[in-house]
């Protein structure tokens, strides 16, 4: 009887075709298969598929001549069709990539972390193998793949040692979490290069999300290639197609404060982006799960109290795309250029802030063509004439049991 196994992952780039790679030359007669985004091109694995259906078929079809199955795909991991299905974790001070994340994680046999103890999944191996040799190579590979995930820095935190003060009690020296702050550099060919002083973390998406809120790209597709060198100062090399059809040309850092500086004139802003549609309605009860789903994602605010929070949520209120950053509009373009990237789409979609709602911040989500911005604090007079004029729904000061609606009320179903 063959065996299919299923590699998923926290997100992009936590080792999860290494994996299943790796298993798959591990595996006695075995086959390896990736369902993803994208179109089959050179550069894909022989054995890549788009969309589930395919990926099934395909399954079921090499269950005749192959013993072992190694499946590089969370859209099957989560149907829990799979004999042995492995999560990869994202390594700590990583904001999680993907929204459904804890879904994945429930649905895994084995997951790999930097602090997981692997030894307890052997007996799961073993009632599935053949012999014990076999046993042992697996777990080899599972454990190559931990040693790799605890290698790899924890680039957004820097632990120091600070002197603590507590009432009238004696100092304490201790050591503490902090967010690191540094520039990224975004190298854009025949165009101007930006520095970002950011949290380094979904440094990718963030040059995504930068470059289609200030609209120099209209979706992911206007992006040749993407180049990443890490460096002293991160930096990210980015080739679009037509540079010519982008009128912003400059060379200039924009603070962690302050997303719009530099940036094309506000009433410019106005007169350009289109007002949003009225498609989505969702209730008060809605609104606060949102926020609330939002905050127990704040994996680096927990550590170090010093990060915004940003996500994007669909129809439903499922959160799709969230990630954190220590300026509030590096976070929203994160999670917008994180949507890009994998293709997900943004129609009918709000925005959840951990802050403030200034100009800058309704502007983005006018450029996606989010219809609800739900806040935690309070938003700016100006934010509330954006949002007036381009018929989004602003809520702020979201909050257990209350909401202030400052625009647009009706797409509150108790306010309709």
């Amino acid at each position: 009887m063959s065996l299919v196994w299923t590699i998923s992952g926290t997100g992009r780039k936590v080792g999860k075709t290494t994996l299943a790679q790796n298993l798959s030359k591990t595996l006695p007669n075995a086959v390896y298969a990736k369902c993803g985004h994208g179109d089959r091109t050179a550069s894909k694995p022989k054995n890549f598929f788009t969309d589930l259906e395919q990926l099934n078929e395909f399954i079921s079809t090499a269950r005749e001549s192959f013993d072992h199955l190694v499946v590089e795909s969370n859209a099957l991991a989560k149907t829990e069709a799979s004999d042995i299905t492995v999560f990869i974790d994202a390594t700590p001070s990583k904001t999680n990539y993907r929204p459904d994340c804890e879904k994945l994680r429930a649905c895994a046999d084995i997951i790999i972390a930097r602090d997981n103890d692997l030894s307890v999944y052997k007996n799961i191996l073993s009632g599935k193998l053949s012999s014990n040799k076999l046993v042992n190579a697996v777990y080899n590979s599972l454990a190559n793949q931990q040693a790799y995930i605890s290698s790899q820095p924890t680039k957004a935190l820097n632990n120091i040692e600070i002197v603590h003060l507590s009432g009238n009690s004696i100092p304490v020296n201790k050591q503490d979490d902090v967010a690191v702050e540094v520039p990224l550099t975004i190298m854009i060919d025949k165009v101007g290069s930006f520095t970002i002083l950011s949290t380094p973390c979904d440094t990718e998406a963030l040059a995504v999300g930068f470059l289609f809120s200030e609209g120099m790209i209209d979706s992911i597709d206007d992006i040749v290639d993407i180049t990443v060198k890490p460096d002293l100062y991160d930096t990210i090399g980015i080739h679009i197609h037509d540079p010519s059809r982008i009128t912003i040309s400059r060379n200039m850092i924009v603070g962690s404060s302050c997303g719009m500086c530099g940036a094309r004139n506000i009433e410019t802003s106005l007169k350009t982006i289109p007002p949003v549609e009225q498609s989505l309605s969702i209730t008060k009860d809605t609104i606060l799960k949102i926020a609330s789903d939002m905050h127990n994602s704040q994996r680096l605010f927990e550590q170090t109290g010093a990060t915004h929070s940003a996500g994007i949520f669909d129809k439903t209120g499922r959160i799709i795309s969230v990630s954190e950053d220590i300026a509030r509009h590096n976070a929203l373009d994160k999670a917008i250029g994180k949507c890009l990237i994998e293709k997900i789409p943004m129609q009918s979609s709000g925005v959840v802030l951990s802050g403030r709602v200034s100009f800058e911040m309704v502007a983005k989500s006018a450029r996606i063509g989010a219809e609800i911005i739900i806040a935690v604090s309070a938003p700016s007079s100006l934010a509330i004439t954006a949002a007036e004029k381009w018929n989004i729904t602003l809520c702020g000061f979201v909050r257990p049991g209350k909401t202030n609606i400052y625009t647009h009320k009706g797409r509150i179903r108790e306010l309709a």
